[in-house]
């Protein structure tokens, strides 16, 4: 399903539209692909110390998964209580240790 034949004009705007949505508009596929991105986001380096950099993006990151999926109506209630626990897992332990204590007392992940 290719939209190179078509003129770049108003004309075939809609037709371009349907076919791109054909062929990439299946909303189980992405939001199958923002959860893995987000299951590995540290996961590559976990078995060492990661690097700062890894460590100061992977909020940025993580929040550009969870909007794309809330954008799909894929709310928080519906993966948090699985995905929290798995990525607090893959950071290194004296980070977890922080998150604790910081966290007690807050509702939800």
């Amino acid at each position: 399903m290719r939209i190179q034949g078509l003129s770049p004009t108003a004309k075939y705007y809609s037709n371009a539209c349907k076919l791109l949505k054909e062929r990439y508009g299946k909303p189980e596929k992405i939001i199958y692909a923002h959860n893995q991105a987000s299951l590995h986001l540290s996961t590559s380096q976990s078995k060492g110390r990661l690097p700062l950099s890894v460590l100061q993006n992977m909020p940025d990151e993580l929040l550009a998964h969870i909007r794309s999926l809330e954008y799909l109506r894929i709310i928080g209630e519906k993966y948090g209580f699985f995905l929290t626990p798995v990525i607090i897992a893959t950071l290194p332990q004296d980070i977890r240790m922080w998150w604790v204590v910081n966290e007690k007392g807050r509702k939800g992940p």
